[in-house]
């Protein structure tokens, strides 16, 4: 199966004689294409002081649909508007300041 075969399915029925038609409901077909790997997060440096900037990066393996990323600090998400999201083929990289 492949990313592409996602999309609306149905058929028709049809007879020479008597002429008839009978075409099927649409039914909705959704492939999808997991990550193979766990997300990446880089932090340049292990130590910071109070005052200097964070610049860290999150990158998601490729997958389709593309994955949203979402920043957890201490295991609660971050409501921190600075961060950037932009997707490469089928991945998605968000880096953010704080």
């Amino acid at each position: 199966m492949q990313f592409e075969s996602s999309g609306s399915y149905s058929c028709e029925v049809s007879t020479q004689t008597p002429i008839y038609t009978k075409p099927s409901n649409d039914h909705e077909l959704l492939v999808i294409e997991t990550q193979r790997d766990p997300p990446e997060v880089l932090i340049p440096k292990s130590a910071y002081q109070v005052g200097e900037r964070l610049e860290v990066n999150c990158t998601s393996s490729p997958a389709r649909p593309v994955a949203d990323i979402t920043w957890l600090v201490n295991g609660i998400p971050d409501p921190c508007q600075l961060w950037i999201a932009f997707r490469t083929k089928n991945s998605k990289t968000s880096t953010g300041e704080r």
